[in-house]
């Protein structure tokens, strides 16, 4: 099915005669916190696993064919978690060990960003200077009024214009200011620890720590206690102390966001599936709402930037968002455009693709082997998602089910109680329901946003409604008709030859307006009664009721 597609489902129409507003029993909703998966746990032996691939749709052939492509010397190593579950790894040897991920950490490290900008901390227009007045002064040599146009997002998204490298510690003229910010892309581990310093200010706490409770405990990662301490067995992720700058800031311990975390790829894991649905964990909502959305797309101040080093950094304007790698400008044609990455030195990579709730962790060697340090081609790449991808089945538009037909009777309204199952895909997404009317008219729906709403008709005719629903790509309808029919025409008024026309034989006490006066809303009144289920006796026979005047 095309991305975006919908399936529009058209049934017969199947009358139900029912005098009476109609309320239909509602299907069970299927909805995709329902059926995610989380591991439990704080290692393997945690995750549930794909035990039939095959018996799901999984090409297993080319899962074999990303793990000998990604089986490039060192310790390599790698997960493709699936839906929640294990699906597939390799490097058996590896799994538990710390791999030191490198450049990893920006996207692990982002997640400080998201709760910085959450609680009003920062926001992205933010001059760096207004957080951190000790930013950039050193080197001496940098711009003063350069330096006080750097905002947070020229950090976050590589275009502040400071040097690659970084090591203040060591050397006072490293980090240099290179050029005007926000006018070119340029890799700068300097410009990302900068960044670290800031949120380290803001949060006037060590960024692990901060990580550690609010992030790392929840997902079951294990770290050293204290968090310092050498790993032990069980160890799950580490962050060393800096080694470029002062290991401290204002008396708080100061880590780089360029890299230094070391983590078992079941670590990475767990904050990939993470960052796949939008921050939400068994437990609930850890990341802020909407923040995969603000870091999955191309960067929209950048995209018209010259790249500095275009030979190791191609397009990364056009594929570089806040601390992340992404698919967003399509370059990896057979790989979904929400598709994102952190990708370190060596090739080490956590993928995250929520359209598929697909999350791949892969360490080893670089593949390029011409670059001289990191670079990022996109066409190394390919070869290793693109397979992955094509092996487990994509997103299914919902199933929808309006209802059964009905028939109403003026003035009567109806309800219309629909339902939908899903696959659970995107990962991030969430089921969002439209009625609307396509034949017929002078029907008010009530709340056509809601899987069950209620319509009030002002004529009879035939009405056909449609329940719309989108899993955010894909959507899928189903279709209902409401057969509405005239109100009973009144009986005529009276009951028996009395000159107000209302009495009987018996000396009934007619209206004085002649003819069974308020013949007609003595009637309705009575109907809506036996409707409710009340009963009017009197002289053992059934009294029409009388308007009051």
């Amino acid at each position: 099915m095309a991305l975006g597609g919908s399936t529009v489902v058209r049934r017969s129409t199947r009358a139900l005669a029912i005098p009476a507003l109609l309320i239909l029993a509602a299907a069970p909703l299927s909805g995709q916190s329902q059926e995610r998966i989380y591991p439990t746990g704080s290692d393997r032996s945690g995750w549930q696993t794909v035990d039939d691939p095959g018996a799901l749709g999984i090409d297993t052939a080319l899962l074999d064919q990303a793990r000998d492509y990604a089986m490039n010397g060192g310790t390599p190593a790698g997960l493709v978690i699936w839906r929640g579950q294990l699906l597939y790894s390799w490097g058996d040897a590896n799994l538990d060990l710390l791999h030191d991920v490198k450049s990893v950490t920006k996207a692990v490290g982002s997640a400080a960003l998201g709760f910085a900008l959450q609680e009003g901390r920062l926001t992205l227009a933010d001059r760096a200077q207004d957080h951190l007045p000790s930013f950039g002064t050193t080197p001496a040599s940098n711009d003063p009024a350069w330096l006080a146009s750097v905002t947070i997002e020229h950090l976050a998204t590589q275009s502040a214009g400071f040097e690659k490298s970084d090591g203040l510690r060591t050397d006072p003229q490293r980090c240099q200011l290179l050029t005007q910010p926000g006018t070119q892309w340029a890799y700068s581990d300097c410009g990302i620890n900068w960044l670290a310093d800031i949120l380290t200010t803001s949060f006037n706490q060590d960024l692990f720590a901060l990580l550690n409770e609010r992030l790392f405990r929840t997902l079951g990662i294990d770290v050293p206690n204290p968090l310092d301490a050498a790993p032990q067995p069980g160890t799950d992720l580490t962050w060393r102390r800096n080694i470029y700058r002062d290991q401290t800031l204002n008396e708080v311990e100061r880590r780089e966001l360029a890299s230094g975390i070391q983590a078992t790829v079941d670590a990475l894991a767990r904050i990939g599936l993470l960052f796949a649905r939008d921050g939400v964990w068994s437990t609930g909502r850890i990341l802020p709402e909407g923040f995969l959305s603000q870091i999955s797309q191309p960067a929209s101040s950048i995209a018209d930037l010259s790249v500095d080093n275009p030979t190791d950094y191609p397009d990364a304007n056009r594929h570089y968002g806040i601390m992340w790698w992404n698919n967003g400008d399509g370059a990896l044609q057979s790989v979904p455009t929400d598709a994102i990455w952190g990708w370190g030195e060596g090739d080490h990579l956590l993928v995250v693709i929520p359209s598929l709730d697909l999350v791949i962790v892969r360490t080893g060697l670089r593949w390029d082997t011409t670059c001289a340090g990191f670079c990022a081609r996109y066409a190394a790449l390919e070869p290793f998602i693109a397979p992955i991808v094509a092996a487990v089945p994509g997103n299914t538009a919902p199933q929808v089910d309006a209802g059964p037909d009905q028939s109403v009777q003026l003035p009567n309204g109806a309800t219309l109680t629909g339902s939908a199952t899903d696959d659970g895909l995107p990962a991030n997404g969430t089921l969002t329901y439209t009625w609307t009317l396509e034949s017929g008219s002078g029907a008010t729906i009530a709340s056509p946003s809601s899987p069950s709403t209620t319509v009030t008709f002002q004529s009879a005719g035939t009405y056909v409604f449609r329940l719309t629903v989108s899993d955010g790509v894909l959507s899928a309808s189903d279709d209902v008709q409401v057969t509405v029919t005239e109100a009973p025409a009144p009986p005529p008024g009276g009951g028996g030859g009395g000159s107000g026309g209302g009495g009987g034989s018996g000396g009934g006490t007619g209206g004085s307006s002649g003819g069974g006066g308020g013949g007609a809303l003595d009637w309705w009144l009575l109907a809506a009664m036996l409707l409710a289920g009340a009963h009017v006796l009197h002289a053992r026979r059934l009294v029409p009721l009388r308007a009051s005047r």
